[in-house]
């Protein structure tokens, strides 16, 4: 959705007259609806898959979801979900903003970077020991976090929106 959004939405909104930090908050708004209501929509699909098995006595059939390690109640799933989604949408965002204004060099490089420090990191071991101690003990606050943190970047990626243009670099 990001990359989408970048490419299609921001140049033909500003060739129509919109202003940056109109598309900034519209932007913000539509990724935490999207969020929400896809998390919405897991959770009554979820719902109702579980209902019907166990309507029809089916055993076989077992959801993974982290909302198992806490109290897997339907605001939780809603809460863990759209926290992920929103995290998810507002990275995306700003990595295709980083293609967008710096072209293949600049988001390449930074994408780049990423990749070798999760590989350094897989190798070494660190990235299994956080996860290990991440999972060990988490509980709902962290998926706030995880929100706030994902309100954090969007922030941030106001100072990449700020100073687009309509023709996106090689």
């Amino acid at each position: 959705m990001g990359f989408l959004t970048v490419k299609q939405s921001i140049p033909f909104s500003l060739k129509l007259g919109a202003t940056r930090k109109n598309i900034f908050i519209s932007l913000g708004l539509f990724f935490l609806g999207l969020s929400i209501a896809k998390a919405i929509f897991a959770s009554i699909i979820q719902s109702l898959t579980l209902k019907f098995t166990e309507i029809t006595s089916i055993h076989t059939f077992e959801f993974i979801h982290p909302a198992s390690l806490l109290e897997d109640t339907w605001l939780n799933r809603v809460i863990i979900d759209s926290s992920i989604l929103f995290f998810l949408s507002v990275f995306m965002f700003i990595i295709s903003l980083l293609f967008y204004k710096y072209g293949l060099a600049g988001g390449g490089s930074v994408t780049g970077i990423m990749v070798i420090a999760l590989l350094v990191g897989i190798a070494k071991g660190w990235i299994f020991d956080f996860f290990i101690n991440l999972f060990s003990d988490i509980n709902l606050l962290f998926f706030f976090q995880l929100f706030a943190i994902s309100l954090l970047l969007f922030c941030l990626s106001f100072l990449l929106l700020r100073k687009i243009t309509t023709v996106n670099v090689k």
